[in-house]
C-alpha cells in the first residue's frame, strides 16, 4: 500500500466517525427537546390546576358560605343582647 492509499483510508475513517458523531448529537438534541416539551406541557397543566385551586379556595372561603355552614350544620347563630354578658374587671386592690 502506498502513502496515498493509507491517507485516503484514514480520511474516510475520520469522515465516517464525524458523520456518526453528528447523527448521535442530533439524536441527543432531539431527545432533549422532547424532554423540554414534555416539561413545558406539565408546567402548563400545573398552572391551570393551580388557578383552579385558587378559584376553589376563594369560593370555599366566601363569608356567606361560612356563615351559612355555621348556622345550618352547627346550629350557630348571632348572639342577641339578652344572651350577652358584660364582664367588668376591677383594678387590683379593690379600687374601681
Amino acid at each position: 500500500m502506498n502513502r496515498w492509499s493509507v491517507l485516503s483510508i484514514a480520511l474516510a475513517g475520520l469522515c465516517a466517525c464525524s458523520a456518526l458523531s453528528v447523527a448521535w448529537s442530533q439524536h441527543l438534541s432531539r431527545a432533549a427537546w422532547s424532554d423540554i416539551s414534555r416539561s413545558r406541557a406539565a408546567i402548563d397543566e400545573l398552572a391551570v390546576r393551580w388557578s383552579r385551586l385558587q378559584i376553589e379556595q376563594s369560593t370555599f372561603s366566601e363569608y356567606g358560605r361560612i356563615e351559612r355552614a355555621a348556622s345550618e350544620r352547627l346550629g350557630m347563630e348571632h348572639p342577641t343582647l339578652q344572651s350577652s354578658r358584660m364582664i367588668v374587671l376591677g383594678r387590683p386592690g379593690g379600687a374601681p
